[in-house]
């Protein structure tokens, strides 16, 4: 064989290979479908050039041609099918391609039914059959430089829009397309021009061997899960056999062949596995590396609340798991270069990754393996959102309650400020016209100082509010502090006729402050004796439940109606004459930080019963 002979079958099965090579690999990808299509073009090409140039007969040397024509007519539409579809403008040139590949169909049709295309064969640069060329073989030639040209325009405009990874595809498929149709250029040349010697057959072999190389280098349509799988089954394929001839060779006189066969069927997939344990630890430990670092890093993701941490902690994984020169994230909906971050189709923010550190290309699977970390990624940092936004929402709604009780504070204090005052203002009008009544000044005497007195109390009150009180926290018996109130208050039982029933159980020990639970529960057994003027009966109860402390306080007085029960923690609001209206709402306020609580049953004339429920020591 000379050299364009060798030349053209090195072609033919160069791009077979490349072709079934892509199809093992993903035919569901169309560009994996494209390529191979493509693939098989070139080889039906150079495989007709061949089979023509070493016929010895007229006849099959021009089926041949005609076939190597005629698949050379669907390398311009599928060549520029793969590019739009690589930059994403397939939609944008539809029909245009749809008019290409019916062309092309056209012209195919006119090569095997007419001499429009091929009009016969002759003896040509020593080989002794070439085409003659027809009248449409020109417009053929025309319409090649056309839509290859279209296609390297294309995919040169899409360049700039595609991340780095992708641009360095594009410059081996835009290299791979002008050596390997710059060498197709010039055959057709040459076959239109007898004295012109087909120089271009010196560069169509370049192009699968730098379409094979972006391909294993640059992952062009990522075959890195083929080739790990080729390793496995082609390292066992060969020790299978060996052990089988080894075994025919040595047992051939004891040992059946079927016996040999069943023994092989048992060890393969044994064999399979640890051969591919072996091949993932020495040929793919980075990749397992990566599985493993996915997985830790799903399990702490989403434990991290602080959003500064958890950007920082995104950033740090993706960064340290690639080997990249640096991450950044931004987050918001709006359009930003990048990957994005979603959650339920919404976007929330962009991630925009660096380069590898050693300079390689990222590959489909690790492109994919980002996009899953930035998947659980998106998760946990909805969450950190949505904490920041409850937490700025409990913020407002606590400066609003803030406010709205420094109101409450305010318009409670002027009005028991201003009727005191009211008063004072009243006597002192009238007193020039009154100094010689001696019983006036005897009235004024005692109502002034005793009005005085009611504004001190309500400022001394407002004061005990607002101020946080100095806590002396111990651990001590609650039953002794209840003795200490029962024995306050005997003498006033004596008095108004109070029954007392204590039923208080010993040992109830708590930690806190011990004069901030003696003003709780003097001011609950105030409020139930001043709601007995005409007498009646207290009971005061109080035990352990598990790790809780429950008391209670009941007494048969007037009772509170319905409207006020729902007011009575609010601050300055009394039904009792004289009274400020801050002491349950002080009581309330301690058991709250102490982590307890107070509920107030009651029905007006039937009496009245506090729950207080706090934690035992």
């Amino acid at each position: 064989m000379n050299f364009y002979q060798i030349a053209t079958l090195s072609i033919a099965s160069l791009s077979y290979f490349l072709a079934v090579f892509i199809l093992f690999k993903g035919r569901e990808r169309t560009s994996n479908v494209l390529f191979a299509l493509y693939s098989v073009a070139v080889g039906n090409w150079s495989l007709g050039k061949f089979l023509a140039w070493i016929a010895t007969d007229p006849g099959p040397a021009l089926l041949s041609l005609k076939f190597s024509i005629a698949s050379a007519m669907l390398l311009p539409p599928l060549f520029l099918h793969f590019a739009l579809f690589f930059v994403d403008r397939v939609r944008t040139w539809k029909i245009f391609l749809i008019v290409s590949y019916l062309f092309s169909f056209t012209l195919i049709f006119l090569t095997f039914f007419s001499e429009y295309v091929v009009s016969g064969v002759s003896a040509k640069w020593g080989m002794n059959y070439e085409i003659v060329s027809g009248t449409v073989y020109k417009v053929f030639f025309g319409f090649f430089i056309f839509l290859v040209l279209l296609a390297m325009v294309e995919l040169w405009k899409g360049l700039k829009k595609q991340p780095y990874f992708r641009q360095v595809q594009i410059k081996y498929i835009i290299a791979a397309a002008v050596i390997g149709f710059g060498g197709g250029f010039l055959v057709f040349v040459s076959t239109l021009n007898e004295a012109l010697a087909p120089v271009g057959y010196f560069f169509v072999p370049i192009y699968p061997l730098i379409s094979a190389y972006v391909i294993i280098k640059h992952r062009l349509l990522d075959t890195d899960v083929f080739i790990r799988q080729s390793i496995v089954y082609t390292i066992l394929t060969l020790m299978i056999t060996a052990l089988y001839l080894l075994t025919i060779n040595l047992t051939r006189e004891i040992f059946s062949s079927l016996f040999v066969v069943i023994l092989f069927v048992l060890l393969f997939n044994p064999l399979r596995q640890i051969l591919q344990n072996f091949i993932d630890r020495v040929f793919y430990r980075q990749q397992i590396d990566r599985e493993a670092a996915l997985i830790e890093f799903s399990k702490k993701v989403i434990t991290i609340i602080n959003l500064t941490e958890l950007l920082e902690y995104i950033k740090t994984s993706i960064r340290e798991t690639f080997k990249l020169t640096g991450v950044e994230i931004v987050l918001g909906s709006e359009n930003r270069e990048g990957l994005d971050l979603e959650i339920k189709g919404e976007k929330i923010g962009s991630v925009v990754i660096g380069k590898k550190m050693n300079g390689d290309d990222f590959s489909h699977a690790e492109l994919e393996m980002i996009r899953v970390f930035l998947g659980t990624a998106s998760a946990a940092l909805s969450n950190a959102l949505l904490h920041d936004e409850v937490l700025d929402r409990e913020r407002e709604l606590f400066k609003a309650s803030r406010l709205a009780t420094i109101g409450t504070l305010a318009a409670g204090m002027a009005h028991e400020i201003k009727n005191p005052l009211a008063a004072m203002k009243g006597m002192a009008q009238i007193l020039p016209e009154n100094i010689n009544d001696r019983e006036f000044i005897d009235r004024f005497v005692e109502l002034v100082p005793r009005q005085i007195d009611r504004i001190n109390r309500t400022v001394e009150d407002l004061l005990r509010v607002g101020k946080e009180p100095e806590e002396k926290i111990e651990t001590f018996d609650l039953s002794s502090v209840l003795s200490d109130i029962n024995a306050f208050f005997e003498a006033t039982f004596l008095k108004k006729a109070i029954n007392v029933a204590q039923s208080v159980q010993k040992g109830l020990m708590i930690t806190a402050d011990r004069e901030q639970m003696y003003q709780v529960f003097f001011n609950l057994v105030q409020n139930a004796v001043q709601a007995m003027p005409e007498g009646g009966r207290l009971s005061v109860a109080a035990k352990k439940d598990g790790d809780r402390i429950s008391i209670t306080v009941a007494d048969t007085g007037v009772g509170v109606d319905p409207v006020s029960l729902n007011k009575l923690f609010v601050p300055f609001y009394t039904t009792r004459e004289g009274g400020t209206g801050l002491g349950l709402f002080m009581v309330e306020r301690i058991l709250k930080r102490l982590g307890g609580s107070i509920k107030i049953e009651s029905t007006a004339g039937r009496g009245a019963t506090a729950r207080v429920d706090m934690p035992a020591q």
